[in-house]
This record gives structure tokens, C-alpha cells and sequence, in this order.
């Protein structure tokens, strides 16, 4: 199945590898615990006016949100909506929700530096996404809503090519499929053990203990 169109992006290829910028263990672990905080609270307000609000609504609030935030006026609560809503045009609500917390992680806590590119990985990668240039060299890696949907649309594509598997999924956009098919060749069922260190984390912040 290919992806569908993607905000932004022009001629974009079947399969989209990410990269990796060597995130801070320290900064992983502390952000779990945020992330989970600020996600319950972010689902527990979309949830207590869902009901009385019709999806024409909802669309017109998203896009105020979308325009308020590039404008300036950003929120981590605010991202974390527009990633999930952005997510859900391609994945499942579950794994939208994964995504809203992965774009967290991925742009350091929603930094503004990040989003806007005033900060950079040191392999390159940029926006709110990670994105490197050379993978993604049709996408606006500084524009935060191309980038979600670039992004969304690498975890639809990563979760074709591993029958669903979430874990693998996450791996790879972290890693690499190269990475990720590599660890499974050598290891088979036990393939988390053939992951780079960073990965491994990565995961266990996305998912904690569970198997995805």
C-alpha cells in the first residue's frame, strides 16, 4: 500500500527513513513522566467537550490552534493535540497517541528552538519531527504541521512493512530499517537485543514495559 498525500511534501519516496541525533538518557527518563502527565490531561480536555461538538467544529478549532502555535503561541498541551490529530489522519487512535508522545520526545519537551529549527541535531536532523534533509529533502522540516504529517506518514509506512508492529515501527523510525531488520536477522525474537542503546530507551519511554 503507498502513502497517501502528505501537507508539504512533493514526490515523496514509497519508504521514508528517518536518522539519529543521540538523545540525552537523562533527558528520556525525566520526560517519560511528563509526557504521561501531560498527555492524560490533554485527552482528559479533548474528551469533557468531544460530545457537544460537531467534526466541522473541530476541524475550524484545530486549524485556529495549528495557526496560534506557528504564530508563536505554543503550548505543550497545544502540540501534543495538533501531533495527535495530525497522526490520527494515518494511524489508529492507539497509535496516534503513541505518536503525539513520540513527537515529544523527538522535539526535546516541544522546545520552540527545536520546532523552528534554531536547534539542530548533531547528524542534522530538523523540526519538531527530526527529520534529515537528505531523507526528507521535499518536506519544510521547519514547518511543524508538513513535518507531522511527513512523520505520520513514515509510522503508517514503517507499520505496513512490519505487520503492525508498533515496536518495530518506533525502532525504525529511531534507528533505521537497516538497523531494525538487522538486530531481527541476527537475533530473531529476541531482535531488541541487536538495537542500538538510544533505541532501546527510546522504546522503553514510548511504551514502557509492554511489547507494543
Amino acid at each position: 500500500m503507498s502513502i497517501g498525500p502528505i501537507h508539504g511534501v512533493t514526490a515523496a519516496p514509497a519508504f521514508l527513513p528517518v536518522r539519529r541525533h543521540g538523545s540525552a538518557p537523562e533527558f528520556a527518563l525525566a520526560l517519560r513522566a511528563q509526557i504521561r502527565a501531560e498527555i492524560a490531561q490533554t485527552i482528559g480536555d479533548e474528551l469533557s467537550g468531544s460530545s457537544a461538538t460537531s467534526r466541522a467544529s473541530t476541524v475550524a478549532s484545530q486549524s485556529a490552534l495549528q495557526q496560534s502555535l506557528l504564530a508563536g503561541g505554543g503550548s505543550t498541551g497545544g502540540w501534543l493535540q495538533v501531533s495527535k490529530s495530525i497522526g490520527g489522519q494515518y494511524l489508529s487512535p492507539q497509535v496516534a497517541e503513541v505518536f503525539s508522545r513520540q513527537m515529544q520526545l523527538e522535539s526535546a519537551g516541544f522546545d520552540p528552538d527545536v520546532i523552528a529549527g534554531r536547534r539542530v541535531s548533531s547528524a542534522g536532523a530538523e523540526g519538531i519531527a527530526q527529520l534529515m534533509p537528505s531523507s526528507y529533502p521535499h518536506v519544510n522540516r521547519r514547518d511543524p504541521v508538513a513535518s507531522l504529517h511527513a512523520a505520520a506518514a513514515t509510522m503508517r509506512q514503517n507499520l505496513q512493512t512490519y505487520g503492525g508492529d508498533l515496536k518495530k515501527a518506533l525502532a525504525a523510525y529511531n534507528a533505521g530499517a537497516g538497523t531494525v531488520n538487522a538486530a531481527v536477522s541476527r537475533f530473531g525474537a529476541t531482535w531488541e537485543q541487536g538495537l542500538p542503546e538510544e533505541t532501546r530507551l527510546y522504546l522503553r519511554t514510548l511504551l514502557g514495559g509492554t511489547n507494543g
